[in-house]
């Protein structure tokens, strides 16, 4: 019946093969099926076993001394399963022979059964301290330590734990049996050899507490003192001779005389182990390749690789450069004699490869590059011509100022140079002229000779603020000279800026506000800027920094004709002139500015209206005064691009409200808010129009952006911009120009710097026929005020 059901529940398909193939289906399902579940014979054996294994933990707990120390011996057999009931065993038995049959037991288990034996130590070490527990589970871990000859050093804290509370128990007066579980510890020990070197020192301290061991068979700790130094001995472990040699040398006049002759004499052959051990390779070298294989495989790669680094730096230094900065940030780790030391591996590599021979390969092929960006900024653009002239360099007088002048200043470790003086007289064309210089080729020619030096460009507009804007903005401009796949580091930057490669132009740091003035000098130190050149219309202190200082002089009569002329050969207009023509034109800037001197940009904008003239893109008469220049030189600039869409009315009227609200907040140039800007422009037709016109096409006023602000790019334009918007605004209401030059006289001894200001405005009224006589007279009267060296200070000078 069973056998009809069973085949009833087999497939259709199984049912229909035919009988033979029936069977040996059926027989290959019941292989697999026997193969995969345990035998009868298994389950059987395995039922027995722990059958067998609760009789036994059974006898061990109820039985009769000797039938449990029969079970103890027996669970050994039983392997990892027997040590549970050992251990507890060992906790819970109070027969000695019982508990001796016990540790027995977990010796011959073996190294499994340790870390049950030391939490067991370390729960009564921290509870109770039951003396046979103690006792014979050091005899325990003594027997294991027996079988597989070594030791166990997590087990050490433990056993001497023990032996410390052995010495309080003698303190207290215990008797001698209860002191036996220090001599097992102590006993245990001494098999551990080596491992329990740090248990030496105690051991020292309380060999002279020991009492009866001459009349008791208590464990001498002299014998593992001795044992497991010369353990350590034997095998070269001197990690433990500072602590073990203070140890004695603190108890020794304490100790028994046998004990302090034997122990010395041991110390004594560990230390000369030690001595012949740090010399051992002087006597037999080898043994350095055996015994730090590792290290010596580093010195053999460390000498090859400085071979092969001393190659690269001579003969290709950049090479060395690309693998610094292709290395990860991370520390190096080494094991040696010296145990695993941690070091960055790419800090010890730039300290040796960041070197002045490097930095120069790296310069030179980024020259290049940097003389074209550096020419294409708008205020290098407009200045890029540059005629000599005489300046005061630290008060000598220079009739042509030549790198070879300045390499005294750049001999020193750190290159200071304040150029000073009114606006318009060079200042900013001599420092772009000095970063040219430092870009040279050629070593004669560079005011630096042993290398060239990339220049940055600060006007006091960069995005970043704080002590590390100064930082950020170099690293950002030195970005436009990588490739799309090289990389700065911080570090890198760091030697650049240090050793001198790179040269930081600060144009005109006296207009720049406290904020900005605090993050480049603070900027300066923090990121060890060595060479920097400043330009300002004050003779400044710039902070502590000692500087040298380079005032430019203006132009005067009997120069003008060689500058006009100079300066025409560099703009490739000389042919224009006749002699005669050249000679009328310089006599007719002669007299516009009367007796006083001529300032560079005066010279360069007449100039350019000259040639405008010549070339017809003017037809009027040249300027008859210094406001007719500077307003001149808007149109020649707006009829070379003759925007059909912009009216040249539009344009000025423009230009002119801008200057004033970029003066008239303190009466020096200074950048507008946009909106105020905007909302002056409000009224004038084009006036946003003009607003980008002359920013984009023209380049005379600068949008800033990230700051929202408006600027001019020339000083001396804005003023006398600005001066030209007063007297027209005014002309008509001669009643303001009382109030205006009340406010002007409040703030004309606050500072120098709106003596431009002044002078300009002095220029306006002198040919303006409404101005009232009083303001002409009020304005001469703030600028004889000032002292005999502001006096010298001519119109023309505040350019």
């Amino acid at each position: 019946m069973a056998s009809v059901l069973i085949v009833e529940r087999f497939p259709p398909w199984l049912i229909e093969m035919p009988h033979k193939d029936l069977t040996l289906g059926l027989l290959l399902i019941w292989i697999i099926l026997a193969s995969l579940l345990p035998s009868n014979k298994a389950l059987a054996l395995d039922q027995s076993r722990q059958q067998a294994l609760q009789s036994l933990k059974h006898q061990l707990t109820t039985g009769e001394p000797k039938d449990q120390r029969d079970a103890a011996i027996k669970l050994s057999y039983f392997g990892d399963d027997g040590i549970p009931p050992l251990i507890e065993a060992l906790k819970t038995s109070r027969d000695p022979n019982v508990l001796g049959a016990v540790a027995d037991a977990l010796g011959l288990i073996g190294a499994n059964a340790v870390p049950f034996v030391i939490r067991t130590l370390h729960d009564e070490n921290s509870g109770n301290r039951n003396v046979l527990v103690l006792r014979y589970g050091a005899n325990a871990l003594k027997n294991i330590a027996q079988k597989l000859k070594r030791g166990f050093p997590d087990a050490v804290p433990e056993l001497m734990r023990i032996l410390q509370n052995r010495a309080l128990a003698e303190a207290e007066g215990a008797s001698d049996y209860d002191l036996q579980d220090s001599d097992a510890a102590a006993d245990c020990l001494f098999y551990f050899g080596k491992d329990a070197k740090q248990a030496v020192p105690l051991l020292i301290e309380l060999l002279p507490n020991e009492r009866n061991r001459k009349t008791t068979n208590h464990y001498e700790k002299s014998t593992p003192i001795i044992s497991i130094i010369e353990q350590l001995r034997l095998h070269k472990d001197f990690s433990a001779n500072d602590a073990i040699t203070g140890a004695f040398e603190s108890t020794k006049a304490k100790l028994d005389e046998n004990d302090r002759t034997a122990i010395a004499n041991t110390i004594s052959s560990l230390k000369t182990a030690k001595a012949l051990s740090d010399w051992e390779w002087l006597i037999n070298p080898s043994q350095i390749f055996v015994k730090y294989p590792t290290l010596t495989s580093l010195t053999f790669v460390g000498l090859f690789g400085g071979l092969v680094w001393f190659a690269l730096f001579f003969f290709r230094p950049l090479w060395l450069l690309r693998i610094y900065e292709s290395l990860p940030p991370g520390d190096a780790h080494i094991s040696g004699i010296l145990g695993t030391v941690s070091f960055p591996i790419r800090y010890l590599w730039g300290a040796c490869t960041l070197r002045p021979r490097v930095l120069d390969a790296w310069v030179k092929t980024k020259l290049e590059r940097a003389d074209q960006i550096f020419s294409k900024k708008n205020p290098v653009r407009e200045r890029r011509i540059y005629v000599p002239l005489p300046v005061s360099l630290d008060g000598r007088l220079v009739t042509q100022l030549v790198p070879k002048d300045l390499r005294e200043t750049f001999e020193r470790s750190q290159s200071r140079i304040l150029i000073s003086g009114p606006g318009g007289c060079g200042k900013t064309s001599l420092a772009f002229q000095i970063a040219y210089w430092a870009m040279r080729k050629e070593g004669e020619e560079r005011p630096c000779p042993s290398h060239a030096m990339l220049p940055i460009l600060l006007e006091g507009d960069f995005s970043a603020r704080g002590e590390d804007a100064l930082r950020e903005e170099i690293a950002t401009q030195l970005s436009d000279l990588l490739h799309p796949t090289e990389k700065m580091s911080q570090s890198f930057l760091t030697s650049l800026l240090s050793y001198k490669r790179i040269i930081v132009l600060v144009d005109g740091m006296s207009e720049f506000n406290d904020e900005i003035r605090s993050s480049v000098l603070s900027g300066l130190a923090r990121s060890l800027v060595k060479a920097v050149v400043f330009t300002s219309r004050t003779d400044e202190t710039i902070g502590n920094l000692n500087r040298t200082s380079i005032t430019p002089t203006n132009i005067k009569k009997d120069q003008l004709l060689d500058f006009v002329g100079a300066y025409l050969h560099k703009l490739n207009k000389r042919e224009l002139f006749k002699d005669q023509e050249l000679f009328n034109g310089c006599s007719h800037m002669s007299r516009i500015v009367g007796e006083r001197e001529i300032t560079v940009l005066l010279a360069e904008l007449f100039v350019k209206q000259m040639v405008a003239k010549q070339e017809g893109i003017i037809v009027e008469d040249l300027p008859q005064n210094i406001p007719d220049v500077f307003l001149r030189s808007i149109e020649v600039l707006h009829r070379k691009i003759k925007p059909e869409e912009l009216p040249y009315n539009d344009v000025i009227r423009s230009s002119l409200a801008i200057a004033w609200e970029c003066l008239k907040e303190n009466y020096q140039p200074g950048a507008a808010e946009y909106e105020a800007i905007q909302n002056a422009l409000g009224e004038i037709p084009n006036g946003e129009k003009a607003l980008k016109y002359l920013s984009e096409r023209l380049g005379i006023v600068e949008i800033m952006a990230i700051h929202q602000k408006v600027r001019f790019r020339t000083d001396p334009l804005a003023e006398y911009l600005a001066a030209i918007y007063v007297t027209r605004n005014n002309e008509h209401h001669p009643e303001h120009w009382q109030e205006f030059l009340s406010g002007l006289s409040s703030k004309s001894g606050s500072t120098e710097s709106i003596r431009g200001f002044i002078i300009a405005l002095q220029d306006c009224c002198a040919i303006n026929e409404r101005v009232p006589r009083y303001a002409l007279n009020t304005l001469t009267d703030l600028l004889e005020s000032k002292s005999d060296a502001q006096k010298s200070t001519a119109p023309a000078t505040r350019m």
